[in-house]
Order: structure tokens, then sequence, then C-alpha cells
């Protein structure tokens, strides 16, 4: 400055007279101009201004709602490295300061140490392969034991299907078309008999009902007498018969007994870990729940007889029902085993009441029966004889042959209907028993293949089978080979990532042990700026708001930013609520920082681009209903306007102003607590913004 004064009093000096007072009057002519200029502008209505009043245009800007906060400039991206193994150093390859790409060698282990990690690695190969092969001949003995398996189950399915086959023989339309048939044929038997009484009839009139009676009463001692010899011949037949059935009931119970004994024994087996102490958890807990209820009834049953009801009842019906809740959960870990005991306990009792049925049958006297057999068709034997004579004496009067004829065909239609009668129930009662019968066949078939199901399932969870031992030993090893040759490979150690060296921990020589540390590498590429927001305007701030960052060591130069994390936990200090953020950082290439540097990130809020602004300074009225007092040709009049949002200064004006209108504001200086509208926006507008 005082070089250009110099010069221009040099300048001045060297001109002659009238070009200084040329020069003199341009200069004074461009001030009055100035000065004109800037009267017209501003001086027009003068009188409605006050000393501390001045005339600010409305005009488009930028507005932007933005919180700042402090920090330090960290690399967030960093690795620690170790040998993972004791040894000695032979080599260090790189220094403080450096950069590095990745794979790029570092540090390395001497020759010593490398040797007596192959060792280990061979050692780790061979144990692998040792647990392998123990492995593969287990899971080869397993395959048959599994083949096993598998066929009982294909075979119980076999079993089980021919019996529903069986069954389904037994309940098929041709047994009911023969049932059919047969009580047509009873049918027919019946009208036969009834025509050949009325044949009877028609001989004796007089004693048609006496002569149908006899008739009948010959008849049935005739059927009597025929199944009492039949009983007496097929005595011996039934007994053996009855013994034989006996004899497979027991050897059949026995079997089902020895089943059920089995399966129960499997599972305790598979699950005596825990098995003992769910059994007597729930004992307990039945236990339990039983008091409990108990206290509960006690507990109504007092406050039912006092006419009240405490918090006590409801107290103890929560316990109740945790308790129950606590049962439940026992009952159903404790449903399989129970089935299992149950299936045992109803084994028995069959294979009991089998060996009973089969001693009563030995222990019974066969000749009494006989003795009983032959007594019964004597009887049957007299009470024919007195039938026919009965007959004979009604029919006194009839022709003996015509008689002879009709009552032999009236005998013959009485046997032919019992007969058929008897056939028809034989025939239901075999179809019923055969039915049943082929149903428990079912049933068993059933029981026997889900007992191989499960026998096969045990065998492919195999809970306590060494195979599971095995498999874990097996990828011990695998694993112990993988950190073996990890350990190898590390002795020479790589970059992992391309960044800067910010620490060489070791020399050449020295002895480092698994969890020395060798060297920390940083990747300068990625920055962070650690701060804090009050809590206030966390919940403004989300991940990925863009940010502004200055570094104090770089004045003048703005950095782009967002913001990559906020903590979920709060600090407080001396009752001020804050929460921790980082903002990640955009540094131009070829630009090395470092870390501790002093930084400042604005964190934008809102951003609002070309919109109508005036300073907060010239807003009256009320907030409800602000305005603004408007410079016009006929003076300063008061303009409603519709507010936007707005900074510490700026506000916009959304509707009532124009680009280029004059509005009157209060100078800050001369400004009071009451003077206006500008003090309540400054109050409740924006927070830390700038335009």
């Amino acid at each position: 400055m005082r070089k250009m004064l110099s010069w221009l009093i040099v300048s001045f000096k060297a001109l002659r007279p009238w070009q200084t007072a040329t020069v003199a009057i341009v200069i004074l002519g461009s001030a009055w101009a100035t000065y004109g200029i800037i009267s017209n502008t501003t001086s027009a209505n003068q009188v409605d201004l006050t000393a501390n009043q001045r005339i600010i245009p409305v005009q488009y800007g930028d507005l932007m709602n933005q919180v700042s906060t402090n920090g330090s400039l960290i690399f967030p991206e960093r690795e620690t490295l170790t040998f993972g193994s004791a040894g000695t150093v032979s080599r260090v390859l790189v220094k403080e300061g450096q950069q590095v790409t990745q794979g790029q060698p570092l540090a390395e282990l001497d020759h010593a140490s490398v040797i007596y990690l192959e060792e280990s690695a061979a050692q780790a190969k061979v144990d692998l392969q040792a647990a392998q092969d123990s492995l593969a001949q287990l899971e080869s003995e397993l395959a048959l034991d599994f083949a096993t398996a598998e066929q009982e189950v294909a075979s119980a399915q076999l079993e089980l299907n021919a019996a529903i086959n069986v069954l389904a023989a037994a309940s098929n339309p041709d047994t009911q078309v023969e049932i059919k048939t047969q009580e047509e044929a009873v049918a027919s038997a019946r009208l036969s008999l009834q025509n050949a009484n009325r044949a009877l009839i028609s001989l004796n009139p007089s004693h048609a009902q006496e002569l149908a009676d006899a008739i009948k009463a010959k008849t049935s001692a005739q059927t009597a007498l025929k199944e009492a010899q039949d009983k007496l011949n097929n005595f011996d037949v039934d007994y053996d018969s009855q013994l034989a059935a006996a004899l497979q009931a027991k050897a059949a119970a026995e079997v089902a007994l020895d089943q059920a004994q089995d399966a129960l024994d499997s599972f305790e087996k598979a699950n005596e870990s825990w098995l003992g102490t769910v059994l007597s958890d729930k004992a307990m807990a039945e236990a339990n729940l039983e008091k409990t209820q108990a206290e509960l009834a006690r507990f109504i049953k007092s406050e039912a007889e006092s006419g009240g009801y405490s918090s006590l009842i409801l107290q103890w019906e929560r316990f109740v029902a945790t308790r129950q809740e606590n049962l439940n959960g026992l009952q159903a870990r404790t449903a399989e085993p129970e089935r299992l005991m149950a299936d045992l306990e109803l084994a028995e009792g069959q294979l009991l009441q089998a060996k009973n049925s089969l001693a009563d049958l030995r222990s019974g006297s066969d000749s009494l029966q006989f003795q009983d057999l032959e007594s019964a068709a004597d009887v049957a034997q007299a009470n024919l004889t007195i039938a026919e004579k009965d007959l004979a004496d009604i029919a006194v009067g009839v022709d003996p042959l015509k008689a002879a004829v009709t009552q032999t065909q009236a005998s013959l239609a009485q046997v032919t209907l019992t007969r058929a009668e008897k056939e028809l129930a034989d025939l239901l009662e075999s179809q019923t028993l055969d039915v049943t019968l082929k149903e428990k066949e079912v049933v068993v078939a059933e029981h026997t293949l889900a007992s191989s199901k499960k026998s096969l399932e045990l065998k492919s969870l195999g809970a306590d089978h060494p195979e599971i031992a095995l498999r874990q030993a097996a990828a011990a090893a695998k694993q112990d080979l993988e950190n073996a040759l990890k350990l190898l490979d590390d002795t020479s150690l790589e970059s992992p990532i391309t960044g800067m060296v910010t620490l060489v921990a070791i020399e050449e020589g020295d002895d480092v042990d698994a969890n020395t540390t060798v060297v920390e590498i940083v990747d300068t590429s990625v920055i962070e700026i650690d701060g804090i927001v009050d809590e206030v305007d966390v919940l403004s701030v989300t991940a990925g708001t863009p940010t502004e960052v200055t570094f104090d060591a770089l004045r003048g130069q703005v950095f782009a930013g967002t913001v990559s994390e906020i903590s979920s936990a709060a600090g407080n200090q001396s009752g001020v609520v804050t929460y921790p953020i980082k903002v990640q950082v955009v540094v131009p290439a070829g630009l090395q920082l470092r870390e501790g540097l002093t930084a400042v990130a604005k964190i934008v809020l809102n951003s609002e681009k070309n919109v109508l602004l005036v300073p907060q300074q010239s807003l009256y009225g009320t907030f409800d209903q602000p305005t603004v007092r408007l410079m016009t040709a006929s003076g300063v009049e008061d303009r409603a306007v519709e507010l936007g949002n707005s900074d510490d200064f700026y506000v916009v004006v959304q509707s009532g102003l124009k680009e280029g209108d004059q509005v009157v504001m209060e100078s800050a200086e001369f400004s009071t607590a009451g003077s206006g509208f500008g003090q309540l926006r400054t109050i409740t507008g924006g927070r830390g913004g700038r335009r």
C-alpha cells in the first residue's frame, strides 16, 4: 500500500498543472455520480426510517442447516501382524513410514524355525490320515449295520402290507355274497318247513296244532342228539386244537414281551445321560404341582369364607400355572419312555394271561368232560324217543304211509332249516372272528414296523456311537493341519493390505513368541473423524448424511464426507448427553494425512438451493402472522409473508415478496428484546446453520 501511495504521489508530481486539474475534475465527478446513485437508491422516504434501521434487498440464495463436531483423524483399517509361532527373526524387510502393497514381504523367521514348523505340519498330515482311515473303516462297518436295519424295515413293511391285504380279503365283497347266499338258503328252508307243516295239518285238522308241535319237538330232539354226538366225536380234536392255540398264544406273548423289553432297553441306553434326571424331575414336578394346587384351594376356601379376594390367590394361581407348564414340558420329554414302559407292562400282562389259560387247559379233567358229553348224548336220545312216541300218538287215524311220508318231509325240512341257520351263524361268527384276527395281525405288523424304524433311526442318529468321536477327531486333525500350514506360511509375513507401515516392533536376531507384535499397517486411503453430537441433534443424523470436513492443518480446504457410524450408547458428562459418531472422509489422491490431525465436520441436516431469503431481524408481527416492512414508492408498509426454514440469520420467504423488493431491517446493535419478531425466530428457528 505504501509503495502504491508513493507511486501515486510521484505520478501526481510528474503531471503538469493542467493535467493535475483535469484528473481532479474527473475524480470529483465520479465521486459525485456515485453519491447520486446511492442517494437515489437509499434515500427515498428517509423520513420513515430511524437511526437504527437499514434497507435490505430481498434476494435468492442457498440455506443450509447443519451441526458441527470436532474430532481427530483416525485410520480405521489397520492390521497388527504376528508370526503366530515362536522363533528368531532373520530378516526385517520394511521400516516405519514405508508404503507397502498387498502381498509385499515384511519379515521372515530363521531357517531353524521353518524346519520345526515343517516337521509339525508333516506330523499333522500323518495324524489326519490316520484319523480319516479309522473313520472310513468305521463308516464301512456302520454302512453294513445300517443296511441290515434298512432290510429289517423293508421286511416289516412287506409283512404289514401282506397283513393289510389279508384283512382286506377277509372283509371283501365275496364274503358278503356268501353270507347273502346262506341267508337265502335259510329263507328257502323256512318256506319248505311251512309247506310240510301245512301238509301234516291237512292230514288231521282236529289235531293240527298238536301235530305241528309234536313234529317240531321231534325235530328239535333230533338236532340236539346230532349236536351232542358231534361234540362227543370231536372232543379229542377240540382239545388238541385248544392246546395248540394256547401254546401259540404263549409263544407270541413271550416274543412281544422280549420286543417291548428290547425297545425300552435301547431307549434307556441311548438316553441314559438325561432319562433318570428327567423322570425324577417329573415326579418332583407332579408333587410340587399337587402341593401348590392344595395351597391354592386352601386360600380360595379361606377367602370365600371371609368374603374377600386376596392378591395371594392371584400369586398362587400364577404358581400353579408356572408349575403346570413345567410339568407339561417334562411330560413331553417323558412321553416316549412312558409309552415304552406301558407297552412292557401290557406285554407282561398278556403273557401272564396266556400262561394262566394254558395252565387251566392242562389242569382240566378230560374224563369228566367226556362223561358229561356222553350223558348229554343219552339225554338227547331219550328226548328223541319221547318225541317220536308223542307224534305217533297224535297221528292216530291218519293213513300210516301218507303220514309217514309227510312226517318225513316235515322232519327233513326242519333239519334243513336248523342246519342252514347254524351254517349262517357259523359263517357270520367266522367272518367276525377272521376279521378281528386279521386286524390284530395288522396291529402286530405295524408295531413290528415301528420298532424296526425306531431301531434304524437310532442307528442313523448314533447318539453314543464312536462314529461321532472319530468324526470329531478327524475334524480336529484337519484343523490342526490347517493351523500348522498357516504357521509355516506365516514364517514369511506378507502385507494383507495396501497401506503404510506405522510400527516395526522387532529387529533382526530378536526372539519372538506367538503373540509378539511384528508390524502394524494402516490403510491410509480410508479416513475417519471421530466426534460427538448433542442428543437434540442425534435423531436428525443418519448414516450416509453428507458432511463438510476441514482440518486445522489445511486451512481453506474443504473435504467431502459422510456419517459412517452413530453409536447407540450415549455419553454423559456433567449432565450433557452426547452420542459418539464417525465421519468417513474422501481425500484426493496424492494427499497424505497423518493420524491425530484435528478436524471439524459440519453435518448437513437440511439444504435448500436458490430460495428467496430475508434476514431474521427484518421480521415483525407474531409467530403465526409474520410481516415485514416493505419500502414502496409511497413509503413503508407492513406486508404479510409466509415463511419457511431458517438458520441463525436468514429465513426463507415462501410467499409475499419477490426478488429485488427492499425491506426495512432493524440493526442488531440497536434492537431490544421486545422490538420485533426477529428475536423470536432466532430462538425458535434452525440450529447451527449458515447461508
